[in-house]
């Protein structure tokens, strides 16, 4: 009996180091999965221009972002979250991008009074390049995501998104609940000073 089982158990132990050794040699040999390369659309490219852009909502919103259609149909992104208190929404704010350092200035309202942190980057890789604008003002963190630092920069000089309402960081019932927008008079409108950066 104990020779018929000390057989079993050499015949399952040479199994289990066969199926074992089969596994590691097949994964050893089998081909790394290559890159996947993302193509930018055609009407995604940015076309050179010394046109004044217009920015227009196209009603569409992803990852709490909402789209917005230059002039000339570039797609660029714009959000703004309610963080828990302005400390949080700085330290949100980054200051490495990768290998990147961020470029980052103070933000100050019509008194002088420091209010924010501004940061500006951009991202490039082989097959897109994304620019990206965000700046906290107390609370608040606005991100602007777009193909090119002109186009960023153009969208956050036209205040169009000064109408839309942040996201807030506390969750409710069914998903983040939107508060109010946030032109609070410190960020730059029609009827208000531009902020000051430094």
């Amino acid at each position: 009996m104990n020779r018929l089982l000390m057989r079993a158990l050499v015949a399952l132990l040479t199994l289990t180091i066969g199926l074992v050794s089969a596994e590691f040699w097949v994964s050893y040999h089998r081909p790394l999965p290559q890159p996947v390369k993302i193509k930018i659309e055609e009407d995604q490219e940015p076309k050179p221009t010394t046109d004044v852009l217009t920015f227009e909502d196209t009603g569409e919103m992803d990852m709490f972002m909402d789209d917005y259609r230059s002039s000339d149909g570039v797609i660029v992104r714009f959000g703004c979250y309610e963080r828990a208190s302005a400390e949080r929404a700085l330290k949100d704010l980054p200051r490495t991008v990768g290998s990147q350092n961020v470029l980052r200035t103070p933000i100050f309202n019509a008194e002088g009074a420091r209010i924010g942190e501004r940061a500006v980057w951009v991202s490039t890789t082989d097959s897109y390049t994304e620019a990206e604008i965000e700046w906290t003002e107390g609370a608040r963190l606005f991100v602007i995501k777009a193909p090119s630092l002109r186009y960023a920069s153009e969208f956050e000089k036209s205040t169009v998104w000064a109408g839309q309402g942040c996201f807030n960081e506390k969750k409710v019932r069914g998903g983040f609940q939107r508060m109010a927008p946030p032109n609070n008079g410190m960020h730059p409108t029609a009827d208000t000073p531009p902020l000051k950066f430094h």
